[in-house]
């Protein structure tokens, strides 16, 4: 039980960063900065050395998700 847990954790973290990056774009709009430059902010923040201490040292998720970011790109 304590894996789910875990997972649900992971997606709520997902799903608010997901949503963060949407409500960037509006406040990006608003200033005339880069969006990716508001997504590159929010990733620093969320990452290891921001104040989010995600941990994220899985190399091959890593690849996994960079791949299907540049699909999708």
């Amino acid at each position: 039980m304590a894996s789910l847990d875990s997972v649900s954790i992971s997606i709520l973290l997902g799903a608010v960063l997901v949503m963060a990056g949407i409500l960037s774009s509006l406040l990006a709009l608003r200033f005339g900065a880069p969006l990716l430059l508001v997504f590159l902010g929010i990733g620093i923040l969320a990452g290891d050395s921001g104040p989010g201490h995600i941990v994220f040292a899985d190399v091959r998720s890593t690849y996994l998700v960079g791949s299907v970011g540049l699909v999708l790109i």
